[in-house]
């Protein structure tokens, strides 16, 4: 049995799920620079895998609004 095909078509899926993900996320979210979300879908539609998990794990960084707590009011 060859499992070659099935790896492939698993990979293809994963990937293209992934990619689809990002897409989505990309568009739902707000930028505090609306460049940024431009520049997020160029990199992942060019390196769709490698974009993709770079935006995910950049994410949190790039998209982080700082919070300031008022406890004493």
């Amino acid at each position: 049995m060859n499992l070659t095909p099935i790896l492939i078509t698993a990979y293809v899926i994963l990937s293209f799920s992934l990619w689809a993900w990002a897409i989505t996320d990309i568009l739902k979210n707000e930028f505090k620079k609306s460049s940024l979300k431009f520049r997020w879908i160029l990199i992942v539609m060019v390196f769709p895998v490698f974009g993709a998990i770079l935006y995910f794990q950049l994410k949190r960084k790039v998209n982080r609004k700082e919070s300031n707590p008022q406890f004493n009011k």
